[in-house]
């Protein structure tokens, strides 16, 4: 299977506690009530229990509301099914939150069998309103595994909001929880052809333009970029250089951007003469029109550098079935130069969420 389900929050009820089939959210989620330490709660006070419009798939999700003038807020699940969780190669942890802006920012942590504890990277992540999604390896650097966690027998996985090992009065607010799973590493990514992607090509002299350069094009003549040796290569010997002014070099290459791509490109650049910004550029074809996906304008150094540029076809799915093309321009100011080489594009699959 793509994943393991750890919790999907369906399965929880608003049934009498005297029904033999109730099975109420709060009863299931340990919170904070009745613990003056604890300022969580799960739910809510009156049915439905769990949060019906709010979901990030399915019919349900876990609103967890937090109140930390107590010092912090988690509500605690026990594990009684996977508890192996190196069964099948998983190696990653996710789960989905939406936040409201109107909470107080605390930090978002998981922790794993009462002690172990990892914090989301954003500090503001409460406030995000809209479904974002969290994955955590589960053996990265100072992760679970790292502080002690037998993956082999994971007893209870807890969320929370606030500094779990150093309480500490804070605010409050709301977020809800949806699709927590297992998954195992995913494929790597797949490289996508870029003809002459380090400019070694033609190799026999400087060439003025890219008339005579296999894979590269531009849109017209250029005053004074092309291909030459030196400038620091970091793949070969031979670099591009792009003066301000002068039109855009691309390469539309042979990968049809599918369903849930996601695209990255990585290209070393430099100042080679008075230059400040290289504008990167994703585009898809649509019938010989050069489409911007995703632009980024960088700012160049003095020594080669890596830059990265990227997009998901999710987010932009009117690419879906059109080529994948990459464009880099000079939009510095005056008679300046950058140096390019080493371009790499890779291809990648995002997860169904």
């Amino acid at each position: 299977p793509e994943f393991v389900t750890i919790d999907d929050f369906e399965r929880y009820n608003d049934l009498n506690p005297e029904d033999p089939k109730s099975n109420r959210i709060f009863n299931t989620w340990i919170d904070g009530y009745d613990v003056p330490t604890n300022g969580s709660l799960v739910g809510y006070e009156d049915p439905p229990f769990a949060e019906q419009t709010i979901v990030n798939s399915g019919r349900q999700s876990m609103p967890l509301y937090y109140d930390n003038s107590v010092g912090y807020s988690e509500a605690t699940l026990t594990l009684t099914g996977l508890r192996d969780w190196t069964k099948h190669d998983l190696a990653e942890l996710s789960l989905w939150f939406h936040g409201d802006p109107c909470n107080v920012a605390e930090p978002m942590y998981v922790a794993l069998n009462g002690s172990a504890v990892v914090t989301h990277d954003n500090p503001n992540a409460a406030l995000v309103e809209e479904w974002t999604e969290w994955n955590i390896d589960l053996s990265a650097p100072g992760g679970f595994a790292d502080q002690g966690v037998n993956l082999n027998n994971v007893n209870t996985i807890a969320i929370g909001l606030g500094n779990r090992n150093n309480p500490a009065a804070g605010g409050s607010g709301t977020i809800y929880i949806d699709d927590i799973r297992l998954y195992q590493p995913p494929p790597p990514p797949e490289p996508v052809t870029v003809e002459n992607f380090s400019f070694e090509l033609p190799g026999t002299e400087k060439q003025a333009g890219f008339d005579n350069v296999p894979g590269w094009n531009t849109d017209g003549p250029c005053a004074d970029s092309g291909v030459e040796t030196g400038y620091t290569p970091t793949d070969g010997d031979w670099t591009a250089y792009l003066m301000s002014g002068d039109p855009s070099v691309w390469q539309l290459t042979d990968h049809t951007i599918t369903e849930g791509d996601i695209l990255e490109m990585k290209v070393d650049a430099r100042i080679t003469w008075a230059a400040t910004t290289l504008q990167m550029t994703l585009y898809y074809d649509d019938n010989g029109t050069r489409v911007p996906a995703v632009t980024s304008e960088v700012v160049l150094g003095d020594a080669m550098q890596e830059y990265t540029l990227s997009f998901s076809a999710n987010d932009v799915p009117e690419s879906v079935g059109h080529q994948i093309g990459i464009e880099f321009t000079n939009v510095s100011t005056g008679d300046t130069w950058i140096g390019l080489d080493n371009v790499r594009l890779n291809a990648s699959t995002e997860r169904a969420g």
